[in-house]
């Protein structure tokens, strides 16, 4: 019986910690943020060798699936939904809390790794590029206008070059499994229990 109450306690500390505090009333915050994210590279990747005319020109395989509005108004509207569950209404209206968006960049690099072509004539060096994706928010939270706290969150996700090969000698690269938009709601929830958590102190 004692364990299942334990076990009970640890849900809730869990669940809490994954989705921070509701507060008792609802509390209304002055939501001022971002039309536009960053995103990195703009357009391609700079070459790996800059001396090198012949190296190939490398696109990015996820930083551009959205435009910088559209990845800005996606985190936006999670981190209104995520908050409204906390009892924490994000509005354009003035109001004793302001919750400012300093930053959103969505960014991602490239590994490159050699191998012989097998299948090319004379066997050339040739490359496979595995992409990380990493998303970041800053958030600062004001009360009367006077600072209270600020918080940079983010979130990652990387392909990995396997060990296994295809016929011609090529490396596999692995799937990304979380892509753009996973990370730009995990790290709207983290804000989320970040937020919600100096709310409750500040209000209980």
């Amino acid at each position: 019986m004692k364990r299942l109450s334990y076990l009970l306690i640890l849900c809730t500390l869990l669940a809490s910690c994954k989705k921070g505090k509701k507060l008792p009333h609802e509390v209304p915050v002055q939501f001022i943020t971002l039309s536009n994210a960053s995103v990195y590279p703009e357009d391609h990747f700079p070459p790996f060798n800059p001396y090198d005319f012949s190296e190939a020109v490398v696109s990015p395989k996820y930083a551009h699936d959205y435009s910088t509005s559209q990845i800005a108004e996606r985190f936006n509207k999670d981190l209104i939904y995520h908050l409204n569950k906390n009892n924490v209404t994000l509005q354009t209206d003035t109001a004793g809390y302001v919750l400012k968006i300093g930053s959103i960049h969505l960014g991602e690099t490239i590994e490159r790794q050699s191998y012989i072509d097998s299948c090319g004539f004379n066997y050339p060096l040739a490359y496979v590029y595995a992409s990380s994706l990493r998303f970041s928010v800053s958030a600062s939270l004001y009360k009367n206008g006077v600072f209270i706290k600020q918080w940079i969150e983010e979130g990652k996700s990387s392909e990995h070059v396997k060990t296994e090969i295809d016929d011609c000698n090529k490396p596999k690269v692995s799937k990304l499994l979380r892509g753009p938009n996973w990370l730009i709601n995990q790290v709207a929830k983290e804000i989320r229990v970040r937020v919600s958590k100096e709310l409750y102190l500040q209000e209980t």
